[in-house]
C-alpha cells in the first residue's frame, strides 16, 4: 500500500471492511415459535465501517485542505487551561489573564482576531459577566 495516495488507501480499506463486516442476520424464532423483539445488534466492526462510511469526507480532509487541523488538540488544550483554572480557584481569571486564550479561542473558528478582539472591548459584556459572577460567587 506504500507509493499510492492515502484516499485510494482509505477506500480500499473500507472496501475490505464492508466485506468482513456483513450487516446483522434477521433475528430467529426464539422459545416458543415467537419471532425476538428489538433490533439485532451489529458487531464493534460493523460500526465502525458504518461510522467510516458516513464520514468518508471528512476523515481525511485535512489532506486536502490546509485550513483543517490534523487534530482539534489546540482548542481542547485551551479551553482544559480555562476549566482547570476555575476548578482550582473557584472562580475566573482576570480579564488580563483571560486574553491570551481569548485570543487562541478566537484564531481555532478562523476569524480574524483583530475583529474579535475589537468587537469584545468595545461590547465589553463578557467581563461585566465575569466580574458580576465573582461577586456572587465571592
Amino acid at each position: 500500500m506504500t507509493g499510492t495516495h492515502p484516499l485510494s488507501q482509505m477506500n480500499r480499506v473500507v472496501t475490505k471492511g464492508e466485506k468482513e463486516s456483513p450487516p446483522p442476520q434477521t433475528r430467529q424464532a426464539g422459545d416458543y415459535g415467537k419471532k425476538k423483539r428489538g433490533r439485532v445488534a451489529k458487531t464493534k466492526g460493523r460500526n465502525l465501517w458504518e461510522r467510516f462510511k458516513e464520514y468518508e469526507d471528512g476523515i481525511l480532509a485535512f489532506m486536502t485542505d490546509q485550513a483543517i487541523p490534523f487534530t482539534n488538540n489546540q482548542a481542547e488544550r485551551d479551553i482544559r487551561m480555562t476549566r482547570g483554572h476555575e476548578k482550582v480557584s473557584g472562580g475566573f481569571r482576570s480579564p488580563q489573564g483571560a486574553l491570551p486564550d481569548f485570543i487562541n479561542l478566537a484564531e481555532i473558528p478562523g476569524e480574524l482576531v483583530e475583529i474579535v478582539l475589537s468587537n469584545a472591548l468595545r461590547e465589553d459584556v463578557e467581563s461585566e459577566k465575569i466580574s458580576g459572577y465573582n461577586k456572587l460567587s465571592g
